[in-house]
C-alpha cells in the first residue's frame, strides 16, 4: 500500500508543477497521461513495470523541479486529479493490490492481537473480521486468544 501511495503522490506532485515553461500545463497534464497510460498498461500483479513508470516520474519531476513555483490552470489541474486518480487505480492492480487494499495476499484466515506489559506478552485476542467480535469459550485462561473464537453477536 505504501508504493501505492507514492505512486499517488508522485501523480499528484506533478500535477503541482506550473504552466509557463513550454506548453505550460497542458504539457504537464500530457506527461502524466502519458504515465497513466504507461502504468496501466502493465499487467496485472507485475510489480517490475510498475516500478519502472514510478521511476520515469520521478526522473520527470526531479528534472522538471524547477517549475514547481508556478502554478496551473483550474482546468489543468482538474485534468490532472482525473489523471493521478485513474493512475494511482492502475499503480494499484500493478502493484497486486487485492479489492481489500492488501497487495495481492489473500488475507490471513486468523490474526491475533497482543498487549505487552515490560516488554513481555501478557494477554493476546483475536481480531475478528466485522461484523464478528471474539467471544470466550468458557474455558482457559482469559489472556490467550486460543481460548476466544470470532462470532456474529
Amino acid at each position: 500500500m505504501k508504493k501505492i501511495s507514492i505512486a499517488f503522490l508522485a501523480a499528484v506532485s506533478l500535477a503541482s508543477f506550473g504552466c509557463k515553461k513550454k506548453g505550460g500545463g497542458s504539457d504537464i497534464v500530457a506527461k502524466m497521461g502519458e504515465f497513466k497510460d504507461h502504468m496501466c498498461a502493465c499487467k496485472e500483479g507485475d510489480k517490475d513495470c510498475a516500478m519502472k513508470v514510478q521511476k520515469e516520474m520521478a526522473d520527470y519531476a526531479e528534472a522538471n523541479k524547477d517549475m514547481k513555483d508556478q502554478k496551473m490552470s483550474d482546468e489543468d489541474m482538474k485534468k490532472a486529479q482525473d489523471i493521478g486518480m485513474e493512475l494511482a487505480k492502475c499503480s494499484a492492480k500493478a502493484m497486486g493490490a487485492g479489492a481489500m487494499g492488501g497487495m495481492g495476499e489473500k488475507p490471513p484466515e486468523k490474526l491475533n492481537a497482543s498487549h505487552m506489559t515490560d516488554g513481555k506478552v501478557d494477554r493476546t485476542r483475536p481480531l475478528c473480521p466485522y461484523p464478528q467480535v471474539a467471544k470466550y469459550n468458557g474455558t482457559g485462561s482469559i489472556d490467550d486468544a486460543a481460548n476466544f473464537a470470532c462470532k456474529v453477536p
